[in-house]
């Protein structure tokens, strides 16, 4: 889960959470390297992303200013349940 906490254009230039897609790298996330994503997301703060964490994803550089994020992980498996 990723909510920003500062505006793009606002509080910073470039940035953003760009994806791959298994059609663009395949099934290797390290062939990312090289490949444009298949999409970058710059959403306003407070916005709410939530994606499975198997998706190839970085944070992209900031050229100026500074942007804040706020990450959290979570497994939805329950302990100890088979599957």
């Amino acid at each position: 889960m990723l909510v920003p906490l500062s505006t793009s254009g606002v509080d910073f230039e470039g940035g953003g959470t760009a994806f791959w897609s298994e059609e663009t790298i395949g099934a290797d996330p390290g062939a990312a390297t090289g490949h444009p994503p298949s999409l970058v997301v710059k959403p306003p703060a407070g916005t709410g992303l939530f994606w499975r964490g198997h998706l190839t994803h970085a944070g992209l550089p900031v050229t100026e200013g500074l942007r804040h994020v706020f990450v959290a992980g979570f497994n939805l498996r329950v302990p100890g349940a088979k599957g």
